[in-house]
């Protein structure tokens, strides 16, 4: 996932918005997460209700898997914002 500093960026907020339409935005202010920006089709899938007759035990995993990968992009923007000569 992109970071983008709120505070040190030349984009102006159309852009801003236009990346997040493509895939999702960690927003941040003096190095502190203040937002993420998603693209409305990721935002609505997180909102919609599980399949009616889906097992209990699948839609569990469904939302968990989904958690550990929000887990996951927050360690590799850590990464890419603590090793910036490997972007």
């Amino acid at each position: 996932m992109r970071t983008i500093d709120l505070d040190t960026t030349e984009l102006d907020p159309a852009e801003i918005i236009t990346q997040g339409e493509a895939s999702p935005l960690r927003l941040q202010r003096k190095g502190v997460d203040v937002g993420v920006l998603l693209p409305t089709s990721l935002y609505e899938s997180l909102l919609r209700p599980d399949p009616e007759g889906m097992r209990p035990i699948v839609a569990s995993l469904t939302r968990r898997t989904i958690v550990e990968r929000a887990d996951v992009f927050r360690k590799l923007a850590k990464y890419e914002r603590d090793h910036p000569e490997d972007n």
